[in-house]
């Protein structure tokens, strides 16, 4: 590749600076300031690891992490946990019928 075509393949894929350059003696104050109230502190997520790096420790800490971390609420009298793919009511996994089945009922 000769010199002419670096610089022509490094000018097509410079990247693209957006938004206006920070004032002068700006710096951090002025970005948290553009950046709001929420820039102030890291994200703060629960994190959860294995004791040891072993595809068994990994699914003990899931098995056990997971139901502790479902939302639970009260509705109509019963205790209703939301998981991933699926309601419990009451601690029981009533049978629901899948999307398809009912949009089948309603086309009839």
């Amino acid at each position: 590749m000769s010199y002419n075509s670096r610089k022509r393949y490094r000018q097509a894929h410079r990247p693209v600076k957006t938004g206006s350059p920070p004032a002068a003696g700006g710096g951090a104050a002025q970005a948290r300031e553009q950046a709001g109230p929420g820039a102030e502190d890291p994200l703060r997520a629960p994190v959860s690891a294995p004791s040891r790096a072993r595809l068994g420790a990994l699914v003990r800490v899931l098995v056990d992490e997971l139901p502790r971390r479902a939302v639970t609420i009260k509705a109509a009298g019963h205790l209703l946990t939301l998981r991933g793919h699926a309601a419990v009511v009451d601690g029981e996994l009533p049978p629901c019928p899948s999307g398809g089945a009912d949009r089948d009922q309603h086309a009839k």
